[in-house]
């Protein structure tokens, strides 16, 4: 059904990449939608959280019997791949007209892992990429090797995952006037963007997290933070693996979707939390000289409109170009199918929406 790979020709680096940053225009946020805990979509934002300045230190990250391991969805594992967000632009003729307007719709965990390609190499992916309507779509291949595999890296991966889950247990509230308490996390509030790359109108959607206001309003929230959690004590080398791995990843995070304010939760070698700072997403990219915004969002620009220039004759929803970074070569292949496979990611009712509001719109 495929047909052979294809090497695509993109550059992980060039020299010039590092001399300037390519032109991007402010992030939008254009709407909010909530993810059940189950994974499903919702058209309304019950699923808000509100991140608490005043939470209570210390405390601990093991995980507790109040605490079962389903009580938060992990957005990195939905196998849903675009629905929701498909979901959420087909539910208004104001929504769908987003759609008519950008040239590439996308999570931003797919940007985020392309603008880190330079520096997290040694890792292996791959993207589902189709072309419907003048508008391309790509979203991430899950990796079954990885999901099924109990190395080390994994093991240490979802041990992170259960950690941050006991994190945003503790220090979201539900209310963005109560007072602080505890409360079970249920589901998760997403937030649609819009932004420029070098031209290039992208749309995404994202996992988000309020900024506390300090006083009560309704409707969408007017800021966004980040949360995340590091070891307070590290050597030499762990500090420039850090700066390499998780810094350039959470300023990329923050980068996309225009957070100001990350709160960094600080824990010993007993993941007891001794206190949470807040700091500039910018300033993760002061500290270090392991890696480079500039060469980030250059091969990210480079990548879009090499993927632009690929799928320019394409226009099917079923067509599916899967795109694979290989580590070892630090290169890029592709194969084609035409038709409908198990990896055709543009789901039929989707395309019945997509026909119904253009013919609404005539």
């Amino acid at each position: 059904m495929y047909s052979h790979y294809t090497t695509l020709n993109i550059n992980l680096r060039v020299d010039e990449d590092a001399n300037s940053f390519p032109t991007f225009t402010l992030p939008k946020n254009v709407g909010v939608y909530s993810v059940s805990r189950e994974g499903q979509f919702e058209n309304f934002n019950s699923r808000m959280r509100f991140f608490e300045p005043s939470v209570t230190c210390p405390f601990s990250l093991r995980p507790t019997e109040n605490l079962s391991p389903d009580t938060d969805i992990d957005l990195t594992d939905n196998e849903s791949y675009l629905d929701t967000l498909l979901l959420f632009l087909t539910s208004s003729k104001e929504r769908y007209q987003m759609t008519l307007d950008a040239d590439i719709i996308c999570s931003r965990d797919v940007l985020v892992l392309l603008m880190c390609t330079p520096y997290h190499s040694n890792k292996k992916w791959s993207i589902a990429i189709s072309r419907y309507r003048n508008t391309i779509y790509m979203c991430q291949v899950p990796d079954e090797e990885e999901i099924q595999s109990f190395d080390l890296e994994h093991m240490k991966k979802l041990m992170k995952n259960t950690w941050l889950k006991k994190l945003r247990h503790h220090c979201l509230v539900l209310d963005a006037i109560e007072m602080y308490e505890q409360r079970e996390e249920s589901g998760q509030l997403i937030g649609v963007f819009t932004m420029g790359c070098d031209g290039l109108r992208l749309l995404f959607d994202a996992p988000v997290i309020a900024e506390k206001p300090n006083q009560q309003f309704t409707g969408r929230p007017l800021s966004f933070v980040d949360l995340q959690l590091r070891s307070d004590t590290m050597s030499a080398a762990e500090w420039k693996a850090h700066y390499r791995n998780e810094a350039s990843l959470w300023w990329a995070q923050c980068f996309l979707i225009g957070i100001k304010t990350l709160y960094l939760a600080l824990h010993d070698r007993e993941l007891i939390v001794h206190r949470i700072n807040s700091i500039k997403p910018e300033v993760l990219h002061r500290e270090s000289n392991d890696w480079s915004g500039n060469v980030s969002g250059n091969f990210l620009s480079r990548f879009l409109k090499i993927i632009k220039q690929l799928m320019a004759s394409v226009d099917s929803a079923n067509c599916v170009y899967i795109l694979e970074f290989d580590p070892a070569k630090a290169k890029f292949v592709y194969k084609v199918a035409m038709e409908r496979n198990e990896h055709t990611f543009i789901p039929d009712w989707y395309r019945k929406q997509c026909h119904g509001l253009m013919d609404h719109r005539n």
